[in-house]
């Protein structure tokens, strides 16, 4: 069946199925159905079917009339307090590896949609399911509505009801609401047991992994186990994989003085092979009968899909007994939000996770569209990741042998981009793993399996993919809980040295942090202390540091950013003289609002800003930091200078003359932030503010009528005289004079500037 959000919508896609056509009050009891299981169309889980549904329904003569008195939208008060009397009841009670949460209310006289209400509130709590147990008029009702997670019609089967997996029900005499309660936890005990006992070892193996031939020396696989911190690793010779070998055992084998020899020598362990469809926990038994470390996933002897190790079976048992967090939403909605967020360019993701498939690759959507997309946000970028022999490279080439187009490789990034022959391209990064070498610099990368490529992210929630392999399309993978994070506003970090193995991830945790209006971890929070303390932060590179300030500038509030930064330090970790108060940041957002949320401009505004911060002395080494040419870097060095002298002219300015060569000299970033400090803290009378103001509708549009062809009619030599003249002309048409008086101005400055030999003091006057 179709993913749907309503059950009538699937029985409606039956009748046609079937060429059945119901009369139009059995329309109308069906199209009520689509209605209230999908919130009216507007809960998240609402597909195609549904629309599809309702217009056959419509079709076969359905009342809207009807549906509008029986369920009208909006709610009442006494539905949104019974909502709020739901919410404040529900506990969380543990089903397999997600949570549901269960709740009893005595409903009074309200009998109403029940179904409808449950679903709201589940999802304004963003739980992924909620069951509801109701007494009213004499019975009890059980509601429950889910995202599909856990399949609600197999735990309401267990007490006599029935539905599908994301809506069920059932009913009992009004003295069986505490019987009801426990059959419900022993219920969801049960089916969380079969959920957790056929996840199949497939869905944790690793498909690329690190492997050793057996005529490799000693030394030179230890140095590999150590630098991918592994406890032990598969042996192969030739196609056929003999043995597998532990990290102590290669430590025992070089203390003895065996490095130089081939690892077959000593690897003496037999490996065990599992099928792909073998249960975690039955994989499990089978590694603690063998005592080994590391299982194949395929058929012997060279068939190898995959690799388990024991630590992958500790963890999926540890998941299993933790106290689970919220599960994100069920693959048939993830892949209806994904095709409506892509659009056009869904249909070409879906190929190219097919394609990877035949090739037996791992195919995901990845990072920070994940992100977006689970949040309702625009993805802007398709980030692909591939796991498996080849990775990235393969899938490109494959991609533009069989749809067109052309590739570009980068092999020492493991990354490729496809342009296909229409629609925009795609980057494509192999999965892998990065090993530090020291604090802020660059990783050492190394082909790894998927899971270990999230780990190496930056925050849980950018460490979420979406599986793109047609038989788990719209699988989310979340191994760190960033779609809980998401729920509760939370920015973690993944590990305890995420922030000194990359110190710009602290300007990135600002930049998330204001974007997305989510607050610290505690244990994130403290991190950035440590960073500080032990002088990471002031060892990462100028160039690095000014990219993130630069994607700070461009986000649309970034003075909420920067507010973070200098709430944890970070500014002063920049530069010890970076020192803002209330004012400088509402200074930022004055000049920002002058420039517009199109503007160009506005990353090199913040960079001005920063500039007018840091002290005269210090802005050379830190014009280091501003992406972009020489200009650039000029303007963060000088621009501050100018913008004060400039407002210490205008203080004196008395005619427009004055102001505008004053004006003339600043750029259009340096006059916005002038603008701005005025605006902020220049008193409401002061004159300054009228020049800026005459300046932006008169001044800086108005041009003089002379040209240099009429000085040299006048008899002025060329050179610069002619320059002279020409300023003094301009001079003169701020002051609002005629083209007369502009050239008899302009004539008697030359004349004078050439008398003089050079310059003299300027024409007009302050």
């Amino acid at each position: 069946s179709p993913p749907a959000a309503a059950a009538s919508s699937l029985v409606a896609l039956a009748l046609q199925g079937h060429g059945i056509q119901p009369s139009a009050a059995e329309a109308s009891l069906i199209l009520l159905g689509i209605h209230e299981d999908s919130g009216h169309f507007c809960f998240p889980s609402t597909s195609a079917a549904d629309h599809t549904a309702a217009a056959l329904c419509l079709g076969w003569g359905a009342s809207l009339a009807l549906v509008a008195e029986l369920l009208p939208r909006g709610m009442n008060a006494q539905q949104l307090n019974l909502i709020a009397r739901i919410r404040a009841a529900a506990e969380p009670e543990p089903c397999g590896e997600t949570t549901v949460y269960v709740c009893a209310v005595d409903l009074d006289a309200y009998a109403g949609q029940l179904g409808e209400l449950v679903s709201a509130a589940r999802e304004a709590e963003g739980w992924p399911a909620l069951i509801t147990i109701a007494g009213a008029r004499g019975q009890t009702m059980v509601v429950a509505r889910g995202d599909g997670t856990i399949d609600l019609g197999a735990v309401l089967r267990e007490l006599g009801g029935g539905g599908h997996r994301a809506a069920a029900s059932a009913t009992a005499s009004a003295g069986e609401a505490i019987a009801l309660q426990g059959a419900l936890r022993g219920a969801l005990s049960a089916v969380g047991r079969s959920v957790a006992e056929t996840t199949p070892v497939e869905d944790r193996m690793v498909r690329d992994f690190v492997r050793c031939a057996a005529d490799e020396p000693i030394d030179q696989v230890l140095d590999r186990v150590h630098r991918a911190r592994i406890n032990a690793l598969p042996v192969q010779e030739g196609d056929r994989w003999t043995a597998q070998i532990s990290r102590g055992e290669l430590e025992a084998a070089a203390r003895h003085g065996l490095g130089g020899r081939p690892v077959g020598e000593v690897a003496s362990q037999a490996l065990l092979w599992i099928a792909p469809s073998t249960p975690l926990h039955q994989a499990n038994l089978e590694l603690a009968r063998a005592r080994g470390r590391v299982v194949l996933v395929g058929e012997p002897p060279d068939r190898v899909l995959g690799l388990i190790t024991r630590t992958t079976l500790l963890l999926a048992q540890a998941e299993r007994s933790a106290p689970p967090h919220r599960r994100p939403p069920a693959a048939p909605l993830v892949l209806g939000m994904l095709r409506r967020a892509l659009g056009p360019e869904a249909a070409r993701v879906e190929a190219l996770g097919a394609l990877a498939a035949e090739l037996g690759l791992g195919c995901f959507l990845v990072g920070g569209p994940v992100r977006d997309l689970l949040l309702g946000r625009p993805v802007r970028d398709i980030d692909v990741l591939v796991e498996g022999p080849g990775g990235a490279p393969a899938l490109a080439a494959a991609a533009c042998q069989r749809f067109g187009g052309e590739v570009l490789h980068h092999a020492a990034f493991l990354t490729s981009k496809w342009r296909p022959p229409s629609g925009a391209p795609l980057d494509l990064a192999t999965a892998r793993a990065e090993r530090y070498p020291g604090v802020a610099v660059l990783p050492e990368v190394r082909p790894a399996g998927v899971e270990q490529d999230l780990v190496r992210r930056d925050f849980t929630i950018n460490a979420m993919a979406v599986d793109l392999s047609p038989t788990r399309l719209g699988r989310v993978l979340d191994p760190f809980g960033g779609w809980t994070d998401l729920g509760d506003r939370v920015l973690r970090v993944l590990h305890g040295l995420s922030f000194h193995d990359d110190p710009t991830r602290a300007l990135r945790a600002a930049r998330f942090a204001a974007r997305f209006d989510l607050h610290l971890a505690p244990g994130t929070r403290g991190l950035l202390g440590g960073l500080l303390r032990a002088g990471s932060f002031a060892r990462l590179g100028k160039e690095r540091l000014g990219n993130e300030l630069e994607l700070i500038f461009n986000e649309p509030v970034p003075e909420r950013a920067l507010r973070l930064l200098d709430e944890w330090g970070l500014m002063h970790g920049v530069h010890p003289g970076l020192r803002p108060d209330a004012l400088a940041f509402d200074r930022l957002r004055a000049g920002l609002d002058r420039l517009g949320a199109e503007s160009p401009d506005r990353a090199r505004l913040g960079w001005l800003w920063l500039a007018s911060l840091a002290p005269e002395g210090d802005r050379p080494e830190l014009s280091r930091m501003v992406p972009g040419d020489r200009h650039e870097r000029l303007r963060f060095v000088e621009g501050p200078g100018r913008t004060a002298a400039t407002a210490s002219a205008l203080r004196s300015a008395r005619r427009a003359a004055a102001a505008g060569r004053a004006l003339a000299a600043l750029d259009r970033v340096e006059i916005t932030l002038l603008d701005a400090i005025l605006s902020t803290s220049a008193a409401e009378g002061d004159p300054r503010r009228d020049l800026l103001r005459w300046w932006a509708e008169v001044g800086q549009a108005t041009q003089t009528t002379v040209r240099g062809e009429a000085l040299i009619a006048e008899g002025v030599a060329r050179g610069p005289a002619i320059k002279a003249g020409l300023a003094a002309a301009q001079e003169a048409a701020w002051d609002g004079e005629g083209p007369d008086a502009q050239l008899a101005a302009a004539v008697e400055a030359a004349r004078a500037f050439s008398r003089r030999g050079g310059p003299g003091p300027a024409a007009g006057g302050a």
